[in-house]
């Protein structure tokens, strides 16, 4: 009853897509950015390879976890190590291929950066679902939001101190909503790497994924990031 209750809520998503048998839908969970892009190029070259069509579907994160989860969608675009931990249905495809570097903003306070314990004394503020904050702020005076905008709103009309966003997802975001304002603290709160997940129904299917995926991140991905990578595959 849940699962056809889902799938009622995202017809109008599902229905051109499950038309072909041989589409996958892979959720994404950040709007479309420099990091994100790169991630969807990457992955969506990777199935290429294989012969295998995807899509991709905006969704709010802790939602599209749910999703996944209960094999309504087949994948995660991107999301940190042992994520399936607390969602055993999902298989970490074990190529990391990108990096996210965690990074505090502020409008008011100017401080160097030293580990989670140093925004600690502040209002701080992230998007639902944003598993490495959720995990590293338990305990602190913080506000959840359904977007990386919304935090930037918080932050910008100083409804909070610090806003915690993906550094590349961040930039962008501030750029395109013209807040001049708000600037990046240094150096990143955490840097993590990042793993494309599937659905356990998809298990034989992962190895050729692996292979794949580490073909071509090596072809997009700009030397700043591979050398960042590389520092978690040595």
């Amino acid at each position: 009853m849940i699962r056809a209750i889902i799938f009622l809520l995202l017809y109008n998503y599902l229905i051109p897509i499950t038309a072909s048998n041989n589409t996958l839908i892979i959720t994404q969970v950040t709007d479309d950015s420099p990091l994100t892009n790169t991630a969807k190029d990457i992955i969506h070259t990777a199935y290429k390879k294989l012969g295998i069509n995807i899509h991709f579907l905006r969704l709010p994160a802790e939602r599209s976890l749910v999703l996944t989860n209960q094999s309504v969608t087949d994948g995660e675009l991107f999301r940190i190590d042992n994520i399936n931990l607390a969602y055993p249905n999902l298989i970490k495809v074990p190529t990391p291929y990108l990096v996210a570097e965690h990074m505090a903003f502020s409008k008011t306070k100017q401080f160097t950066v030293k580990g989670w314990e140093s925004v600690k004394p502040y209002r701080i503020c992230f998007r639902i679902g944003y598993k490495v904050a959720e995990h590293n702020t338990r305990g602190f005076n913080i506000v959840l939001v359904n977007t990386n905008q919304q935090a930037l709103h918080m932050l910008n009309s100083n409804r909070v101190d610090i806003a915690i966003l993906n550094r590349l997802i961040g930039l962008n975001s501030i750029q395109s909503l013209g807040f001049q304002d708000i600037k990046m603290l240094t150096p990143p709160l955490q840097t993590t790497p990042l793993f494309h997940y599937l659905h356990k129904k998809h298990e034989k299917l992962a190895p050729a994924v692996n292979c794949a995926v580490r073909e071509v991140k090596n072809i997009k991905l700009s030397d700043y990031c591979i050398d960042v990578l590389n520092k978690f595959n040595h």
